[in-house]
């Protein structure tokens, strides 16, 4: 077995990120549910969730592959994963199980519909991207695709330009994503991952979710909180904003006297397919 090497996972695995993961998913639901059926993914298919973490991903695959399909999640963090596999029971999907596993050196089946990730490959190294994906894709039938959801936080400074302290701590928490040896913008890298693992992009988009309701507001907070800890080791200037904590309302009450909504950060989705050689040979010149 080849050896695993350390990722630059940044943002821990407290209650409180755990919580926020949770949260997070709740509001992306929407923009992921609609690339996982834009893909073709549906009623008995099997499918592969790389870095499933808390499991929201998997929970929405679990829906739509129905009881006759299948979802395998794989996670290196035993603590997400127990809880994970509570979420699942309390929901009553009997088509999950939640695997511990390391990324950088999984022993996979074969033979699966789908391979899914939502915000796992801007952890890896560059050089690490491209090998990792030529290897799942092995695990893929031969049609199969992968579809990956990636930050691209372009987007969520395009549209946080008049709101002085979003952008101050969206700043902040990239500096410490780029310190960590994350990546934030995956719109051109993600693309070039895929054709250099072997795979065929067909779609590549980002969606950029707004919230506009008074529930959502916190997740720039919320972000800067999980990363807080980060900072300081990582010699990133936090210009006060990590000592204030009345960030999460003085965050509010910018977007209540600019009336504006809550920037997200974008997300980049991605389709790509495993070339189906059979179908290719047969239609090749004689």
């Amino acid at each position: 077995m080849p050896s695993c090497l350390a990722d630059s996972y940044v943002l821990g695995s407290s209650d409180a990120e755990h919580a926020r993961l949770i949260k997070q998913g709740w509001a992306l639901r929407e923009v992921t549910e609609r690339l996982l059926r834009d893909s073709g993914i549906g009623l008995g298919q099997r499918v592969l969730d790389v870095g499933a973490g808390i499991g929201d991903v998997s929970l929405l695959l679990a829906r739509l592959v129905g009881e006759q399909g299948s979802i395998c999640g794989i996670d290196k963090d035993i603590a997400v994963l127990a809880k994970a596999r509570t979420r699942a029971a309390a929901a009553s999907y009997r088509n999950i199980v939640f695997l511990e596993g390391d990324l950088n050196c999984l022993e996979l089946d074969t033979g699966y519909d789908a391979i899914v990730g939502r915000f796992v490959l801007m952890f890896q190294p560059a050089t690490r991207r491209a090998r990792i994906l030529e290897s799942l894709a092995k695990a893929l039938k031969p049609g199969g695709v992968a579809v990956f959801q990636e930050p691209s936080w372009h987007d969520y400074f395009a549209n946080a330009m008049h709101l002085p302290l979003h952008t101050a701590c969206g700043h902040l928490i990239c500096d410490t994503f780029l310190r960590a040896g994350a990546e934030v913008n995956m719109a051109l890298p993600l693309h070039r991952s895929l054709i250099q693992a072997g795979l065929q992009v067909s779609t590549i988009r980002v969606d950029v979710p707004l919230a506009t309701s008074e529930e959502d507001p916190d997740w720039t907070a919320d972000l800067f909180a999980s990363l807080k800890a980060a900072m300081h080791p990582l010699d990133v200037e936090q210009t006060g904003l990590s000592l204030a904590t009345d960030l999460h309302q003085r965050l509010r009450r910018e977007l209540l006297d600019a009336q504006s909504f809550a920037p997200m950060v974008g997300l980049v989705g991605v389709i790509a397919q495993k070339p189906d050689t059979v179908s290719s040979s047969a239609h090749a010149p004689p």
